[in-house]
């Protein structure tokens, strides 16, 4: 691992741990097992840091959604299978989404990338929005409102997301294969 990635490591656990504004840079050093001013010459501030996290988090969800192999499915198997793997990288990044989730205030601030986040999300909606699309054509997902059926999603997402964050409720091992199925029940034709 390098230097800049144990960097990068030792800021997302010490965010989940205290939050970005109760992190400082010193313990992100200490952490990553850097001298102090290393910090600052990879990244020049701790904001940085948590911008570097957002970009490259949100990049790789984009680039894997639109990459993924959709052809020869129906518009309702193209979404579900996307889905599942959007749950399935919240699992594989839960440190990062975490962090992402946790500090989603201080980066939609004006002084942030606020606008270039909602961009990406934007990007990856119209995604969705083309797979129902597809289904609706195709006969595999019922008339409906499409932009409903987007937020429906984002709902969905976010309230796992969320209730696994804030530790509301124990989440079942099985939630993603349950909520997928019940998402598709609700939107099949």
């Amino acid at each position: 691992m390098t230097r800049k990635e144990a960097i990068l490591k030792a800021a997302i656990e010490l965010f989940m741990e205290k939050g970005y504004n109760g992190t400082a840079t010193s313990e992100i050093a200490e952490r990553a097992g850097v001298a102090h001013g290393t910090v600052f010459h990879h990244f020049g501030k701790k904001e940085n840091l948590l911008l570097e996290l957002t970009e490259a988090t949100i990049k790789e969800i984009y680039e894997r959604t639109a990459n993924f192999p959709t052809e020869g499915l129906s518009g309702l198997d193209a979404l579900i299978k996307t889905l599942r793997m959007t749950l399935e990288f919240i699992d594989l990044r839960w440190n990062s989404i975490y962090v992402l989730m946790q500090e989603t205030p201080i980066l939609m601030s004006p002084n942030m990338i606020g606008g270039e986040v909602s961009a990406f999300f934007h990007k990856i909606a119209d995604m969705r929005r083309a797979l129902i699309e597809r289904g609706i054509a195709d006969g595999s997902i019922r008339n409906c409102n499409v932009d409903a059926a987007v937020y429906a999603i984002e709902f969905l997402l976010s309230g796992i997301t969320h209730t696994r964050m804030k530790g509301l409720l124990e989440i079942p091992d099985n939630i993603t294969e349950e909520a997928l199925g019940l998402f598709r029940k609700s939107i099949e034709a």
